[in-house]
């Protein structure tokens, strides 16, 4: 599946979400909730996949282990992607998602940094930044894939 194909499934999960969970973002609610709903769209559209909300294990040789990535500082960090599509129980690791509610720029650099870890360590296909809110109460949300000639952080 390629960048284009994995945009529309995300595009379309979105728009599902907006359609049927937009009181969660007008009641304001932490982006762990947003996530775990969000997820739940996300896997109606990768039906032939696993889809996770803060998933922090990997398994090696078919033995569970904590999920974890060298940051851009040299040391080791736990790695809990908002939201991964996978295979569990597997390292095949297809695409891994952190969410940011619009307006909310704090940790974005972090997020970056987090992405092109996943990708770049761990193996995953595709990483993903979605940007998600209500502007004068209409939803708006923003894609973007971290290329492999990203730095990893805006």
């Amino acid at each position: 599946m390629n960048e284009k194909r994995v945009a529309e499934k995300l595009e379309h999960a979105l728009a599902s979400f907006f359609a049927k969970d937009v009181k969660l973002l007008e009641s304001d609610v932490r982006e762990d909730a947003l996530a775990h709903r969000l997820a739940m769209h996300i896997a109606d559209d990768f039906e032939e996949l696993d889809v996770d909300a803060e998933y922090d294990k990997m398994h090696v040789d078919g033995l569970p282990s904590p999920k974890k990535y060298i940051g851009s500082d040299g040391r080791e960090r736990h790695a809990i992607p908002d939201i991964i599509v996978h295979r569990r129980q597997t390292m095949e690791n297809f695409i891994a998602i952190e969410i940011k509610k619009l307006g909310h720029d704090a940790g974005r650099g972090k997020d970056f940094t987090k992405l092109r870890a996943y990708k770049d360590q761990l193996g995953y296909k595709f990483a993903v930044f979605i940007e998600l809110g209500l502007e004068q109460r209409r939803p708006v949300w923003n894609l973007q894939f971290m290329k492999d000639d990203d730095e990893g952080a805006d």
